[in-house]
């Protein structure tokens, strides 16, 4: 979750900041300051602001995502678009100048995939390099020194560099007995897993350090939420029963496969708020900007609270029972109903994830999700979205039906028990899951309204919408 988090953060960072370029008023979303030179005003239209965009997230793909890069690729392509795949040696002498970077614009008449390029270049030298993220794998670890150090060779983006380790190792880990979880088996273990051909590994905590390097957008400080001081016992005959009724409950497996896949949830906010509050390009573009940042602070909140409690997963605490009969769900989804298996046989409704239980990120994130687009939608349009839903189609979501929830607020609720009637959590982690993540949302509404610096480019009458007649390179004024 937090690397897709962070993808999405850096991809909307050029659809705004292209939009920044080619406007009189709004702020870049990096500096939160105008951007370091404003195209001049004949290429202020929606033509110009999309192939900026296309140009910048192709560019950004085929550096930090780079196995994505021919897919995305072919797919411009196939609109008849032959774009930039790197940044230029005049962008990269230029560093951040203004002056410079202007004349190299202006040489190429300013067209938008040289803005693309500058946009691209501007997020690499100022929202990727030393951001905490370690997104090029600058830094490495070094467990002699006790300290990050420079890379020097073979560098893997992501990698952690607060020296996290987990406590408990799978292979000498002490059992109390079965219905309890003593000391250190209350940490973070890693789980076993395998691809189905014979080679098995365990897991690597993902990205421990984001809570502790990343210096949030919005927030000026992560709360903190209290231990959950949980009783294994009843957490875990609790966990077992709602994933029992979960295998004769079709409409909350459907749940539970969609909201796992956070790229589904965002599609499906950003969708209905696009067609039920008609919005154009360009507010579309200011409302996922900082949904991004809103969402990026979220995952940095969580994550230093999990990190921090470092708990133990439901699976390693059931699947130390090792051969006590349990009733539960087969891992066959088309099974009809739970079966009785030794303990050390379960498994969750959908893989766990590779990091510590407490509290739930899924329950933080759409916390944020739900607070962030009540307060945009109230502050722009003056209601709320409602009436969600999504037809849950392959390969996102492969159980037939359609997806509801009746408002954000209900959206929220679905996400967070879907995680705990999927057998992913204990449940204290969703509601501190909520509390980790409350008050990010309206924060992120106020990052969006000072971007927007009341630049006429959001207003209904200057944008461009679904349907509205192709843009044409060249137009002058408007967006179309």
């Amino acid at each position: 979750t937090p690397v897709v988090v962070r993808g999405a953060e850096l991809i909307g960072t050029a659809t705004y900041n292209c939009l920044a370029y080619h406007d009189t008023a709004a702020l870049d979303r990096i500096t939160e300051a105008p951007p370091l030179f404003r195209v001049p005003q004949f290429a202020h239209n929606a033509f110009a602001r999309v192939i900026c965009a296309l140009t910048a997230q192709q560019i950004i793909i085929a550096t930090q995502f780079t196995t994505l890069a021919p897919s995305t690729n072919a797919v411009l392509q196939g609109w008849g678009l032959t774009v930039p795949q790197s940044i230029r040696p005049e962008i990269l002498a230029c560093g951040i100048n203004s002056t410079c970077l202007f004349n190299v614009a202006q040489t190429d008449n300013f067209l938008p995939f040289v803005i693309g390029e500058i946009v691209a270049f501007e997020i690499f030298a100022l929202q990727v390099a030393n951001s905490g993220w370690n997104d090029d794998g600058n830094l490495v670890y070094d467990r002699c020194l006790r300290r990050a150090v420079p890379c020097e060779l073979n560098c893997q983006g992501y990698a952690d560099i607060i020296g996290y380790a987990p406590v408990n190792s799978p292979y000498n880990v002490g059992f109390g007995p079965k219905n309890r979880v003593f000391g250190r088996e209350r940490r973070w273990e890693p789980l076993l897993e395998t691809d189905g051909f014979g080679f098995f590994f365990r897991q690597e905590h993902i990205t421990p350090h984001i809570g502790f390097t990343v210096q949030p957008t919005v927030i000026d400080e992560i709360v903190m939420v209290d231990p959950p001081f949980y009783n294994y016992k009843l957490e875990t005959n609790l966990l077992l029963e709602r994933l029992r009724n979960l295998t004769t409950d079709i409409d909350k497996q459907r749940d539970v496969v969609f909201y796992d896949n956070k790229l589904s949830v965002r599609n499906l906010i950003q969708t209905e708020v696009r067609i039920q509050f008609n919005q154009s390009y360009e507010q579309e573009a200011l409302f996922i900007s900082a949904l991004d940042a809103t969402e990026a602070d979220s995952t940095i909140s969580v994550w230093r609270n999990k990190v921090h409690f470092d708990l133990v997963r439901p699976t390693t605490v059931i699947q130390r029972r090792s051969g006590q009969i349990i009733e539960t769900y087969s891992g066959n989804r088309n099974a009809p109903g739970p079966v009785s298996v030794a303990a050390r046989n379960y498994v969750p409704f959908v893989r766990t994830q590779p990091h510590s239980e407490y509290p739930s990120g899924s329950a933080c994130l759409c916390k944020g999700y739900q607070e962030y687009t009540d307060a945009f939608t109230q502050g722009e349009y003056g209601g709320l979205v409602s009436n969600l839903e999504i037809p849950c189609v392959p390969p996102l979501c492969d159980i037939p039906g359609v997806v509801r929830a009746s408002d954000m607020t209900d959206l929220s609720n679905r996400c967070g028990e879907s995680r705990l009637d999927a057998g992913l959590h204990f449940t204290a982690s969703v509601p501190a899951g909520r509390q980790a993540c409350g008050g990010i949302g309206p924060k992120g509404y106020e990052l969006a309204t000072k971007l927007k610096a009341n630049s006429p480019a959001f207003l209904p009458e200057n944008g461009h919408f679904p349907n509205s007649p192709r843009p044409v390179c060249g137009d002058a004024g408007g967006a179309h």
